[in-house]
């Protein structure tokens, strides 16, 4: 049950919908604080890489990169649908770190985390499943942040050719798993099939959450604004059911 008074706020959606940005916004629309789970992850100064069945894939973040690494690092687990798991470069599993970073989280109170793309997933067989519950008991509202994945596709495709491909590695994959099967003119379009591939996967988690907004073809002004009403509209109905 969401428990008003704590004022803690999960933002979940997939990679590249903005959840970090709209954390820091709606926090300070509402006046409190805001985290990135991910970029507790990397400030901890830890290296991921992913094992797949062909072996290690190197350098999946820079130090000082400024990656998502939660997100991309799911991404990939969720590409080879269990044939690879996570770790840490010195070997140590990725989610079981994500847990600890959680937990630490989760004693916090007003606060707008923003979760990797894959913290709140059902997975029975992943430390994932463990993380939802935790989150579950720890009171705070679950919103789901939706868009157009074409706008998605869009968006990440002027930060892949801004800054570097390299920093979507997933979304690299996936990609050339598209070009290789099927040939196309336009890469957003490989990028949106691959983004959809990866959100079939992931829908029934998401779908979960306690809110779901829709921030499709919204400025971002009237976004935040939306998610900030409803947020306020959220703690005053768990107030009068505990009343």
């Amino acid at each position: 049950m969401i428990d008003a008074s704590k004022q803690l706020i999960f933002l979940t959606g997939i990679c590249g919908v903005g959840k970090t940005f709209y954390a820091k916004k709606v926090a300070q629309v509402l006046g409190i604080g805001w985290l990135d789970l991910d970029q507790l992850i990397e400030n901890s100064g830890v290296r991921i890489e992913a094992l797949t069945p062909a072996g290690y894939l190197p350098e999946v973040r820079q130090p000082g990169g400024g990656l998502d690494n939660g997100e991309m690092m799911d991404d990939i687990q969720q590409l080879k649908a269990g044939e690879c798991e996570l770790y840490t470069a010195d070997g140590k599993s990725f989610r079981t770190l994500e847990s600890t970073r959680l937990k630490e989280v989760l004693h916090a109170r007003n606060q707008v985390v923003a979760l990797g793309g894959g913290t709140f997933l059902s997975s029975p067989s992943s430390p994932v499943a463990h993380n939802r519950q935790l989150i579950r008991r720890s009171g705070g509202l679950v919103i789901w942040l939706k868009e157009d994945l074409h706008l998605v596709a869009q968006r990440l495709g002027e930060e892949i050719a801004h800054y570097a491909f390299d920093k979507r590695p997933l979304l690299r994959q996936a990609m050339q798993q598209m070009e290789a099967q099927q040939p196309l003119n336009r890469p957003v379009e490989h990028l949106r099939l691959a983004l959809d591939q990866l959100f079939q996967q992931r829908c029934a988690g998401y779908q979960e959450a306690d809110l779901a907004v829709d921030l499709s073809y919204l400025s971002t002004d009237i976004a935040v604004s939306l998610i900030s009403t409803q947020i306020k509209e959220m703690w005053h109905k768990s107030r009068n059911s505990w009343s």
